[in-house]
């Protein structure tokens, strides 16, 4: 489902994701731009990757497939993907984005 925010100073375009797939997403990016300036992903990479992104993707992945309510302390945000951003005159092509449900002001489908 593609959805419209607006937030504080921009518009957000894109389509709703699994949080999950963002944090996937990080990992992926994250271990990609490592390992262009490094001889590879070290050890110590991987566990902080884990435990910031792998670890509550693994969690919010587990209640989904399980059908149940995520907590609601892990509902604080939306996550769009090919997402692209406009301020004023200007279009930004972001990829995926996290944005704070707080944050958002008003939304359109």
């Amino acid at each position: 489902m593609t959805v419209k925010l607006l937030v504080p100073g921009a518009t957000i375009t894109g389509t709703v994701a699994p949080a999950d797939s963002f944090y996937d997403w990080v990992v992926e990016q994250q271990t990609k731009g490592t390992a262009e300036f490094d001889d590879g992903v070290s050890e110590e990479t991987e566990q902080v990757l884990d435990f910031l992104f792998g670890q509550p993707a693994a969690e919010l992945r587990a209640f989904r497939e399980a059908d149940e309510p995520s907590p609601p302390e892990l509902v604080r945000y939306i996550h769009l993907r090919d997402a692209q951003v406009r301020i004023g005159q200007s279009l930004t092509d972001v990829g995926f984005i996290r944005v704070l449900l707080s944050q958002v002001s008003s939304w359109t489908i």
